[in-house]
Formats: structure tokens, C-alpha cells, sequence
């Protein structure tokens, strides 16, 4: 049989409990898919989104893709209309530069990262109190939060189901 045990939330213990490791795992995909951005030589690919959307902007047509003054429409024009947009919003629209096409694929990689943290239903709580009176494993928590009109949280009741 499993014995109660409630966990009261303290306001003095770090914010960071629960979601210090989602933060940091994010900061980490963060830092890897920008590690580079500006120095690294383009491959092949990066060449291809670069000049495909500077023959958009030189065309002034942003509907089909272009390289090398043919119409490249094996690929969607997403990832050039984004790569167009950064340039614009930097200011370069004229000459699009290596880190803009590459800016596209390091955000659609942090936010791979951020969609697959928010799939595993990994919570993150605030302000426990009375976590190292949990086993390290075999507990299990039941957070009962309170609903509030409109907000995006609440308080939380947690209680943990501890084996004996």
C-alpha cells in the first residue's frame, strides 16, 4: 500500500526546479544550431537557398524559385521567402549572406526542440518544497492545479504516492 504524502509549495526555494532542465536543454539546441553560423565555409545546400534567393530578389519574384536562371522547383519556396525575409529585416536584401540562409534551419531546429519538450509532456512546476523527501525513483506525482478564466497557470496541489 502507498502512503500520501503532501508536498507544500515554498516560495523561498529557487523558480528553477522545474524547469531548469527544460531551459537548458533548450539553451543547448540553442547554442548548437547557432554554433557557426557566420564563420563556417556553405555547403552545398546553404549555396543552393542563398543564390536561389538572391535570383528571387534580383528577379524581384518571389513565387518561383530560381538558380542559375532556371526555375528550381523541386523544393518548396519556404526556406527562400524566410531567407529573403531575414536579409530584408537586416537590411542586406541585395546581398544575402551565408548566415541568413543558414538562420532558417538553426530556428526550425530550436523549435524541433522546444515542440519535442512541450510532446513528452514534460511539466514544469515552481517553487516545491519537500522534494528530498521523495525516493529518487518509484514515486509517483499528482499535480492538481487550480483553473483560473483565462490565465495561462495556476497554483498547484502536489501530492506524491510513495511505495512502502
Amino acid at each position: 500500500m502507498a502512503r500520501r504524502r503532501e508536498i507544500s509549495c515554498n516560495k523561498s526555494l529557487s523558480r528553477a526546479h522545474g524547469a531548469l532542465i527544460p531551459a537548458l536543454l533548450l539553451l543547448l539546441a540553442g547554442f548548437i544550431a547557432t554554433s557557426g553560423i557566420a564563420t563556417l565555409p556553405m555547403d552545398g545546400h546553404e549555396a543552393f537557398v542563398v543564390q536561389t534567393t538572391h535570383e528571387m530578389q534580383a528577379r524581384n519574384d518571389w513565387v518561383v524559385p530560381w538558380f542559375n536562371g532556371e526555375p528550381r522547383l523541386n523544393k518548396p519556396p519556404l526556406n527562400y521567402w524566410l531567407t529573403g525575409a531575414t536579409a530584408w529585416a537586416s537590411g542586406t536584401l541585395e546581398h544575402i549572406e551565408a548566415w541568413q540562409g543558414r538562420l532558417v534551419s538553426a530556428l526550425a531546429a530550436l523549435a524541433m526542440a522546444i515542440v519535442t519538450l512541450f510532446a513528452a509532456n514534460i511539466p514544469a512546476f515552481e517553487n516545491i518544497a519537500n522534494l528530498e523527501r521523495l525516493p529518487a525513483t518509484g514515486a509517483f506525482v499528482i499535480a492538481l492545479p487550480m483553473k483560473i478564466a483565462g490565465g495561462s497557470g495556476g497554483p498547484l496541489r502536489i501530492i506524491a504516492m510513495v511505495p512502502r
